[in-house]
């Protein structure tokens, strides 16, 4: 009596509870299987196949709480949540140009000057320093634009040691040189003549 069933398919068949049905996106049209308590917890009575399907239907229905406006940099319209159309204009709009920059570098000048009472040094404001670089060509010059005087450029002693040990190298070298260019004519006649001597 245990057999009552011609395959196991038959089996799960008749036990199976599941309900099918058809995708609630009319451009699918799939067959599904939902269970009752699936069936009972839903509320819309709606239901797809994928998340695919149901996005397709709902974001439809669904209404922005955004407005579209310009965009920020360059005036196009976008979609309310976004700033910028691209990250072309974000990264257009961070952008500085060279008077921005030069007012930059001289206001962060005056700032240390009122805390620290005195100018600042480039390793002091090494970001500001690069900065000073490109915009005003030296850290001087920014420095003279802030309305302040340069400090005295000194030479460290050890540099200047080498700056003459360099002029000495040099200096040697072209005298060997000198000597080398008198020396070498006057080897050259007398090889001549030994030879001379010899194949004669």
């Amino acid at each position: 009596n245990w057999r009552q069933f011609c395959s196991f398919k038959c089996r799960n068949d008749i036990k199976r509870k599941s309900v099918g049905m058809l995708c609630s996106n009319p451009e699918c049209g799939k067959n599904i299987t939902r269970s009752p308590r699936e069936i009972k917890k839903n509320r819309t009575g709606k239901f797809y196949c994928s998340y695919t399907c149901s996005a397709r239907i709902n974001n439809r229905n669904r209404v922005s709480k955004y407005e579209n406006h310009p965009c920020d940099y360059c005036g196009e319209i976008i979609p309310g949540f976004k700033k910028f159309c691209s990250q072309r204009c974000s990264s257009n709009s961070r952008k500085m140009t060279a008077e921005q920059l030069q007012a930059s570098v001289v206001s962060r000048i005056v700032s240390f000057y009122s805390k620290h009472n005195r100018i600042p040094v480039k390793r002091e404001l090494y970001g500001a320093y690069r900065t000073a670089r490109l915009t005003f060509g030296s850290w001087n010059k920014a420095i003279k634009a802030a309305g302040f005087t340069p400090n005295p450029v000194i030479i460290p002693l050890f540099l200047r040691l080498f700056n003459l040990y360099l002029m000495v190298s040099a200096l040697t070298f072209s005298c060997f040189a000198i000597s080398i260019n008198d020396f070498l004519p006057s080897l050259l006649r007398s090889l001549r003549k030994s030879w001379s001597v010899l194949s004669n």
